[in-house]
């Protein structure tokens, strides 16, 4: 007897819609997907996709669950993609890369690229020090940790060690950026470019890469440590700062190879985002050669800079061709700049300035935001001059403290369309409880709303805390006129 065949069960609903609906529809939940690194702008905290992943599941899982599901999902893959980070100092995040490279359905779909190179000192994740920090763990708690974690450890350490050891192999008295009379060994040199031409030709097949970024923050845990917190999530994640010395050097190179095989590749984009070592508010220090970063800079419309560089373990004095000006020959097609000097407090910069560039060769901007500089800074007004002649819009973001008045004064001059601030930090709770005493250190001499034709203030609540603050001391300069 022939066995009955059961009849096939009918697609969903959701498989009957129209490709370019679904695709739509995929690509929505990719918005969603948790960016791999997050910081709490109030706390200083880094928050982790790998952390989030039981609670918030990749939103693409389920384009495995058909082929038609996976059929059209290739467009929001590549989004999700653009969101990652690929670190150059690990095996399989660039054998990801490349992978994703020589998929001819999800290439096209990937606009941008983040590369990183994050070095982790010899001992870490070890090497936080239980005696300097008792009410963390108990002393044998942490014994307990060192040695269950020696073997995943050793693994991690081992990968790192093979991969490219020409590069980062550890010398006492030599490091990539020591000087400019300094050449490469033989295996670095060969190493390096190597793994250029590893990158140069990834970046080859992603022919719509529009979003160019180098990634660095030496606060945060490389990629490749990721499954180690997760099997020992009380060990200490975060890189002290006098341990990380050397990571600034690896970050450097990491730019470095990063822009060489973006020429090697004939990739220009027209939005970059680079972690620099960002030395004034016009000029970066770099190994990489001017003609080379020309080629690369091409087209770049929108420029950010972060500066992610320790000032306490500063490179090494440079010579001038080793600074880069933000000019309008390095740049010809830049409309938008922002400069961000991160999270780091003013400091003492003992190498000479470099001269503003001369009105010929400034870019003519659109919109110009400083973010998070310190607006005492001495060259402030003077780049503000320089490089917000023809902004229309010019925007100070999270600025470290309350001294407005110079900067804003210098907007004065610049007739400007549009002036922005924005505070993010502690966002709607704070302002709703600041006093009109803080207020009052912000040494304004007006409500900043005749400082340009229009002014954005960011968030709501820091727009009322002003204007309380303004209608008291109007009041209570009329009363003093009585």
């Amino acid at each position: 007897m022939v066995p009955a065949t059961l009849p096939l069960a009918d697609p969903s609903p959701i498989e009957k819609l129209p490709t370019e609906l679904l695709e739509c529809i995929l690509l929505e939940g990719a918005k969603h997907a948790v960016p791999p690194v997050t910081e709490d702008e109030l706390w200083g905290s880094f928050v982790y996709r790998c952390d989030q992943e039981e609670e918030h599941p990749c939103s693409l899982a389920f384009r495995l669950t058909s082929r038609r599901f996976r059929n059209c999902s290739w467009k929001a893959f590549g989004a999700y993609l653009c969101e990652t980070i690929f670190d150059l100092r690990s095996r399989q995040s660039i054998s990801n890369l490349t992978a994703a490279s020589t998929c001819e359905h999800l290439a096209p779909w990937v606009t941008k690229l983040i590369i990183a190179c994050d070095e982790a000192p010899a001992d870490y994740p070890l090497d936080w020090d239980w005696e300097e920090n008792p009410t963390q763990l108990e002393e044998a708690e942490w014994v307990r940790l060192r040695h269950d974690s020696s073997s995943d450890l050793a693994q991690i350490k081992q990968a790192e060690s093979c991969w490219y050891p020409g590069i980062w192999k550890c010398r006492d008295d030599e490091s990539p950026m020591t000087g400019s009379d300094f050449a490469l060994s033989v295996s670095q040199e060969a190493d390096t470019r190597a793994l250029q031409e590893v990158l140069a030709k990834a970046l080859y097949c992603f022919n719509n890469m529009d979003h160019i970024g180098f990634y660095h923050e030496p606060h945060t845990q490389p990629g490749r440590y990721h499954n180690l917190f997760r099997k020992f999530p009380k060990i200490s994640r975060y890189r002290e700062e006098e341990d990380m010395g050397d990571a600034g050097d690896a970050a450097h190179l990491g730019l470095q190879m990063l822009i060489h095989a973006m020429v090697a590749s004939n990739i220009t984009v027209r939005t970059m985002t680079l972690a620099v070592d960002l030395d004034e508010h016009h000029a970066f220090l770099t190994k990489v050669p001017y003609a080379i970063f020309a080629r690369a800079s091409q087209k770049v419309e929108t420029l950010v800079l972060k500066d992610m560089y320790s000032p306490f373990f500063q490179t090494p004095s440079y010579e001038e061709k080793a600074r880069l000006s933000i000019t309008r020959s390095l740049f010809p097609r830049l409309r938008s700049l922002v400069i961000d000097h991160g999270h780091y407090e003013e400091f003492t910069n003992t190498r000479s300035i470099v001269p503003l560039p001369s009105a010929s060769d400034t870019p003519v901007l659109e919109k110009l935001t400083v973010r998070r500089t310190p607006m005492n800074a001495k060259n402030l007004h003077s780049f503000l001059q320089c490089y917000g002649q023809h902004a229309r819009c010019i925007s100070f973001e999270n600025p470290p403290d309350q001294k407005y008045r110079s900067a804003l004064e210098s907007v004065r001059n610049l007739n400007v369309e549009t002036l922005e601030i924005e505070h993010f930090y502690g966002a709607e709770s704070l302002w709703k409880d600041y006093k009109s005493k803080l207020l009052g250190n912000m040494s304004l001499d007006e409500f900043p709303e005749n400082l340009a034709k229009r002014v954005l203030l960011h968030p709501p609540s820091f727009k009322d805390a002003l204007e309380r603050y303004w209608l008291r001391s109007a009041e209570g300069r009329s009363d003093t006129d009585k």
